[in-house]
C-alpha cells in the first residue's frame, strides 16, 4: 500500500478508516503479528516540544522507550507554535502514531512522515543518540565463570549479555518459549513471521581441541569441507562408526523465560533435537486434536508455559541430562508485543565460518588447501536432452536441462528427479551394465561419479530432507562445547 509521505489531521480519518478495515484488528481475529503489514511500517511523529511537556502520562504515552531527538521549527512543518519551541522527532510504528494523534494530538500540532531518510536524517540521528544510552557493560562474573568452566561457544553467535538455558540437574522445570521475528532462510518459516526455534547442524569434535563447528552445507546450503570428507569416507568403504561421527548432527535454538530462575529473563535454550526438547515437544504437540489451545504454545497471548521433567541418563560417552516428560498449562499472565524487542533473531545466530576457515580447523594444513576428493570424481558429463543415465542405480532418461545445469529426470519406472546436479549421474554405459529388480548396476568403480554432499531426493510434497541421520545417537543436551 502507498501511503502519503505526510499525514496531517486532514487525512487521518480516511488512513484511519483503512486500519479499520484490516482483519488483523477484528474482534476475534488470530491472525500473527508480522512487521510487514503497512500499518506496523516505522514513522517518525513530528509535534512541537511543548505537547510532551504537560504531564508525565502523555509524555509515557508519545516516546514511550521509542527513539527520538529534538530539533528547530523550520516553518514548513505548519504547526501553531512559537518558533523557539522546537519540535520533538518520535520513530515509532505507523499504527501508534495513528493513535497518537487522534487521541493526544490537537490539530496544528503533529504530524507523521511515512518515508524516512536511509541516509542521515531523523531516523538515524535518533538511533545513533539512542545507541549512546544503550551502552551495556559485559557482566564480569560472567566472563569469569566461563574463564573457569573452559565454556567456548564456536557454533553460535550468542547476543552480548544474553545466556544459555540448559537442564543442569534432574528435577522439574517450569519454562515459557517465546517467538521471535523470523530472518532469512529459515527452513520452516517465511522471514518476518513468528516462529519459535531454529533448527541448524552441527559437526561434533572438529580440529586439534576437539570443538563443535556448524554445518556449512546443511545449515547455510554452502560446501562444508567436513561433509565432502564424510562423502570420500563412505565412497571408500570406511568404518561406519568413524562416518557416523563425523555426519552433522540437527540442534535447535530457543528463546525461552526459566520460571524457576533467580532472574526470570529471556535465555537462549541450546540443545539437541533428538534425545532433547525439541523430540519431546513434537510429539507431545502432534498428538493434540486440531482445535487444541496447546499448539498455540508459543504465543505471547493464550501461550503455554511448559512443565518438564528431566532425568539423567546415560548414553554416548557419558551421561547427560535429558527432558522425558512434558506438560502444558495456560500462563498466569500474557506477554506485551514489546518483549519481541528483546528477543534475538535466531536465524542470526548460528556461527558461520568461510570453507577456508573450516577447512584449516579441520585439517590443520597451515593454511595449505588440500583436495580431498579424488580427480576421477570431477568429470563433467556432456548430456543432452533424451540421453539416457544412471541416478541412485536406476536408469534414466534426461528430461531436460536448466540454465544452470541442473537436470531433470524420469526413471524407467516413471518417477521424476528435479534438480539434480551432473557430477551425480553417470552415463549409461550399454552392454557393461546389468538391470537388477529397476536398479541398474554398472560394473566399472571407476565409473562412480561425485555426489553432491547436503542434496536429496525431493518428496511427494517437494521438500528436501537434508537429514539423513536421524541423530539417534547425538546423546547429550548440556552446555555446547564445555
Amino acid at each position: 500500500m502507498t501511503l502519503p509521505k505526510i499525514i496531517t489531521h486532514k487525512e487521518l480519518e480516511f488512513i484511519l478508516k483503512l486500519v479499520d478495515r484490516e482483519p488483523y484488528f477484528k474482534i476475534g481475529n488470530k491472525s500473527i503479528y508480522n512487521l510487514n503489514d503497512w500499518f506496523w511500517k516505522v514513522c517518525i511523529l513530528e509535534l512541537p516540544v511543548g505537547e510532551i511537556c504537560e504531564d508525565e502520562l502523555k509524555t509515557m504515552a508519545l516516546i514511550g522507550k521509542n527513539s527520538y531527538e529534538t530539533l528547530g521549527i523550520t516553518g514548513r512543518e505548519g504547526f501553531v507554535c512559537q518558533g523557539l519551541e522546537g519540535k520533538v522527532c518520535i520513530q515509532k510504528p505507523l499504527f501508534y502514531a495513528l493513535m497518537n494523534m487522534r487521541d493526544l494530538i490537537p490539530k496544528y500540532r503533529g504530524r507523521i512522515i511515512t518515508r524516512i531518510e536511509k541516509k542521515g536524517g531523523v531516523m538515524n540521528n535518533a538511533r545513533r543518540k539512542n545507541e549512546k544510552r544503550r551502552i551495556q557493560y559485559v557482566k564480569a562474573k560472567e566472563a569469569a565463570e566461563r574463564d573457569i568452566s573452559g565454556f567456548d561457544v564456536t557454533t553460535i553467535n550468542l547476543p552480548r549479555g544474553m545466556t544459555l538455558f540448559s537442564f543442569k540437574k534432574e528435577g522439574h522445570y517450569r519454562i515459557d518459549v517465546l517467538p521471535y521475528i523470523v530472518g532469512k532462510n529459515n527452513p520452516r518459516a517465511d522471514a518476518g513471521m513468528l516462529y519459535y526455534e531454529r533448527r541448524y547442524y552441527v559437526h561434533k569434535n572438529i580440529g586439534p581441541e576437539s570443538k563443535w563447528y556448524t554445518c556449512l552445507a546443511k545449515t547455510f546450503g554452502h560446501t562444508c569441507p567436513v561433509c565432502e570428507h564424510v562423502f570420500e569416507l563412505e565412497r571408500l568403504g570406511k568404518d561406519k562408526e568413524t562416518i557416523d561421527a563425523l555426519r552433522a548432527k540437527m540442534r535447535q535454538l530457543w528463546a525461552v523465560v526459566d520460571l524457576g530462575g533467580d532472574e526470570k529473563k529471556i535465555q537462549v535454550h541450546e540443545g539437541p533435537y533428538y534425545n532433547g526438547l525439541g523430540e519431546l515437544l513434537s510429539t507431545k504437540v502432534a498428538a493434540l486434536e486440531n482445535d487444541d489451545p496447546r499448539s498455540d504454545f508459543y504465543h505471547l497471548e493464550g501461550g503455554m508455559t511448559l512443565k518438564i521433567f528431566a532425568k539423567s541418563e546415560s548414553g554416548g560417552t557419558g551421561k547427560f541430562i535429558k527432558p522425558v516428560d512434558i506438560d502444558m498449562v495456560p500462563r498466569r499472565k500474557p506477554y506485551d508485543e514489546s518483549i519481541l524487542d528483546d528477543i534475538p533473531c535466531l536465524d542470526e545466530l548460528p556461527k558461520e565460518l568461510s570453507y577456508d576457515e573450516l577447512h584449516e580447523i579441520y585439517y590443520q594444513t597451515g593454511g595449505k588447501k588440500i583436495n580431498t576428493v579424488p580427480d576421477n570424481s570431477q568429470k563433467i558429463l556432456d548430456l543432452k536432452k533424451g540421453d539416457e543415465v544412471v541416478y541412485k542405480n536406476k536408469e534414466c532418461e534426461v528430461v531436460s536441462i536448466g540454465k544452470d545445469g541442473d537436470l531433470t529426470l524420469e526413471s524407467s519406472e516413471g518417477k521424476v528427479y528435479k534438480m539434480v546436479d551432473p557430477n551425480e549421474v553417470q552415463e549409461l554405459q550399454q552392454g557393461n551394465s546389468e538391470n537388477r529388480g529397476g536398479e541398474v548396476i554398472q560394473k566399472e568403480e571407476s565409473q562412480i561419479s561425485k555426489k553432491v554432499v547436503g542434496q536429496t531426493e525431493p518428496d511427494e510434497n517437494g521438500e528436501i530432507d537434508l537429514d539423513e541421520d536421524e541423530d539417534e545417537d547425538d546423546w547429550g543436551d548440556g552446555e555446547i562445547n564445555s
